[in-house]
């Protein structure tokens, strides 16, 4: 179940002259569901399949390799 893009949010604040004069309204920050897993997906761009050491490469990305390897890795794609 998909839950972007978020709720429309009524702004209930005032922006007035000066910040002093302003009431901000912020939405209430989205929560995710119980038990959701933790999904991270890095984009980079003009980087070769063999360029990170985590692919056999010469650049040195060990955070990147610390969480590839508690994680998957996807070897067959395109660009």
């Amino acid at each position: 179940m998909s839950r972007l893009p978020g709720p429309d949010h009524e702004f209930g604040g005032r922006i007035g002259p000066t910040p002093a004069e302003s009431v901000p309204d912020a939405p209430p920050y989205p929560a995710p569901p119980e038990g959701a897993p933790n999904v991270l997906i890095v984009m980079l761009d003009d980087v070769g399949f063999g360029h990170p050491d985590l692919f056999g490469g010469p650049v040195r990305m060990p955070t990147l390799r610390h969480l590839s390897d508690r994680g998957l890795r996807y070897t067959n794609f395109h660009t």
